[in-house]
């Protein structure tokens, strides 16, 4: 038996060897979970009008970039012993160390809170809803990790409806250093009122052509051009041109300038107005812009600014309105993402906003919930 359990320590070791940083990180934090080498669980505290999530630890031995990192996810509700209407209006995330120090949001590569499509909008009777885009409901990341949605708007929610938080670590800096940290994400809201309006988050990215089959060998791409970091989730077939396109990609040295229609992912029925837009981008980001092809506008431009001693997005400004940006259904819509990438090394991209329109359907649905419960 002892022949046979070091034989299959010594083939996973080899295994382990052949496999990239986010791999690695995956099977090294989860073999020191498991072992309870370190802390594996998640801990909830719930307060008046915030919930707070503190992740389990997560072990930095390397360099991560983006989307590379240890990472720890799990289900939550808000309060499963009730089912109170609640509005989400805030999101926040810091890094920890293991005495609950702050530390530099350096190591904060995202915080995505996910809804269940099924339940919620099932609870509504909004069928027509399920399985139209993805379920993310808010991203902090490095560059963002807090905001607010603007005064008197947020995402309803029952207390007792599963969503899903995941969180990464990063790290483009320190090298040949061991430590650990947690994150903290903290997730406001606050009781039912009839001055709230529903928000509708619809997440919108560039995509570049990839050539080659990259779903049957990521790596068979001319010049390493494109790379998502999973074929099945960052790339897709576009159903008019049948061409495959990647939503995580890489970068050469120098300016870039990269751009793609995205009227299939905003599903824009007659008009719709924008509340929110909060931008998720990877570093050597300079400017990203939200244009209007009918109308030959830029509807929203977020300048980024980078950290010029290190790796890393300082900072990357959201809009937030409480008129709103109006967007129509006959008009063609573009994102555009310029890019400035000073250093000899390729370096990984991806550039998407989460645009927060006013969920009218959702709205009428809340009003009618509201009067028959006396709220």
């Amino acid at each position: 038996m002892l022949m046979i359990g070091l034989a299959l320590i010594a083939a996973f070791l080899v295994y382990y060897n052949t496999l990239d940083n986010r791999h690695q990180a995956y099977y090294k934090n989860r073999i020191l979970h498991s072992l309870r080498l370190m802390d594996p669980e998640w801990k909830q505290i719930s307060e008046k009008d915030k919930t707070v999530f503190l992740s389990p630890t997560l072990l930095i031995d390397r360099k991560y970039k983006s989307m590379e990192g240890p990472a720890a996810l799990d289900y939550f509700t808000i309060n499963d012993q009730n089912e109170d209407l609640i509005w989400l209006t805030s999101f926040k995330t810091e890094a920890l160390d293991l005495d609950n120090n702050t530390v530099s949001s350096d190591f904060i590569c995202h915080s995505n809170l996910d809804f269940v499509y099924i339940e919620h909008y099932g609870k509504w009777g909004l069928n027509d809803k399920i399985h139209k885009g993805y379920p993310r409901l808010s991203t902090v990341s490095n560059g963002i990790i807090d905001y607010d949605f603007p005064e008197g708007f947020g995402f309803p929610l029952f207390s007792n409806e599963k969503i899903l938080l995941q969180t990464q670590v990063l790290n483009h800096n320190i090298k040949d250093t061991v430590f650990k940290l947690k994150h903290r994400y903290e997730l406001e809201h606050k009781k039912h009122s009839k001055e709230m309006k529903p928000l509708l988050p619809v997440s919108a990215y560039v995509r570049i052509p990839v050539e080659g089959d990259i779903r049957k060998n990521p790596n068979d791409l001319p010049d390493a051009f494109c790379i998502p970091v999973d074929p099945e989730i960052h790339s897709e077939t576009d159903p008019m041109t049948n061409q495959l396109l990647s939503s995580f990609w890489i970068i050469p040295k120098g300016k870039r300038t990269y751009r793609g229609n995205i009227n299939d992912q905003l599903r824009i029925k007659d008009s719709a107005s924008v509340h929110m837009i909060v931008p998720h981008l990877h570093p050597f980001s300079e400017k990203f812009q939200l244009y209007d092809k009918t109308t030959d506008k830029i509807l929203y431009e977020c300048d980024v600014e980078n950290f010029t001693d290190k790796i890393g997005l300082k900072n990357t400004p959201v809009y937030k309105n409480t008129e709103g940006l109006m967007l129509y259904e006959d008009h063609e819509y573009e994102l555009i993402i310029h890019t400035n990438n000073p250093s000899e090394d390729q370096q990984d991209m991806m550039a998407s906003m989460f645009l927060y329109f006013y969920d009218k359907d959702m709205h009428d649905k809340i009003k009618t919930y509201a009067k028959a419960n006396n709220l």
